[in-house]
């Protein structure tokens, strides 16, 4: 079983072994961004609806305040799944 995570160089998912070198120097990252990533199928799409460059969404840990209602609205994913630090008990 591995860790799905995007291959910027091969611009596709990639399953990575659990406790690989890779994934031990990543940024920590809230798994909820990997949903919205597959949900719009790349980071690519994402940032272009978003009006961003394919870099800063890459750069996400958490799904950023601002678009937590336009993200939800897409994925179906209520605000406090997305961002359960500011919403959860809302």
């Amino acid at each position: 079983m591995g860790t799905m995570i995007w291959g910027h160089r091969s611009s596709e998912w990639l399953t990575v072994p659990t406790g690989s070198f890779i994934l031990h120097n990543m940024k920590q990252c809230d798994p909820i961004v990997l949903d919205v990533f597959r949900a719009y199928g790349s980071q690519t799409k994402l940032a272009k609806e978003l009006g961003v460059t394919r870099q800063a969404v890459s750069k996400w840990r958490h799904v950023p305040l601002k678009y937590v209602r336009r993200l939800s609205q897409f994925t179906g994913l209520s605000p406090a799944v997305l961002r359960p630090d500011i919403y959860d008990g809302i």
